[in-house]
């Protein structure tokens, strides 16, 4: 079963804010707030919500074989943000948390010059825990790019994206295998950018 490190086992981050180590690690003395019909069902089938809350969140089985275009997309919107979209703070260590729990799809909403900050995080440091989070045996990551950056500035955007992501990032056609062949095992550790 999945545990989540206690405070003293935690491997500190550059990306991480208080607000993210609350929201990935919370306090155990926190009471988790469920339905009196949710309490009798978990009951009912001896399950316990605290560890039920630890286990990612979707374990697929995959079936690395068929082309890419055959599989069903699922992005996790807004997930950098701690707090309510408009006026809540950001935090690019939630990239690397769901990237952790099996998420293989995410969202990056850049608006404004590349290098500005947005909601309390650069977009250099969402790139970097992207990157980070990602080892060649992971399945891909599709990155959802919505971009809201003027054209002028666009190849600055994709210049720090290539720093962050290097070779992990797909930038041209798979050698000896046909655009409709690619499948998740060709694409293992590799970051697949949408816009």
């Amino acid at each position: 079963m999945t545990r989540l490190p206690k405070a003293s086992e935690r491997v500190p981050s550059a990306h991480l804010s208080m607000e993210t180590t609350i929201n990935i690690y919370p306090p155990e003395s926190d009471s988790i707030r469920l339905s009196l019909e949710i309490i009798s069902f978990l009951k009912q089938n001896g399950l316990d919500a605290r560890e039920l809350l630890k286990l990612p969140a979707v374990r697929p089985r995959v079936v690395n074989i068929r082309p890419l275009r055959d599989y069903f997309v699922c992005f996790l919107h807004k997930k950098y943000l701690l707090a309510w979209q408009v006026l809540g703070r950001a935090s690019a260590e939630c990239y690397t948390h769901v990237l952790s729990k099996n998420a293989r799809c995410v969202e990056i909403d850049v608006g404004g010059l590349p290098r500005d900050q947005s909601r309390s995080v650069t977009f250099q440091a969402v790139y970097e825990a992207i990157g980070e989070a990602i080892y060649d045996k992971d399945w891909p990551v599709i990155v959802s790019l919505e971009c809201h950056v003027p054209i002028t500035h666009q190849d600055e955007l994709m210049d720090i994206m290539k720093d962050a992501w290097g070779i992990k990032l797909v930038q041209e056609l798979l050698e000896g295998i046909g655009s409709d062949a690619i499948s998740p095992r060709d694409l293992k550790g590799k970051i697949l950018l949408m816009v």
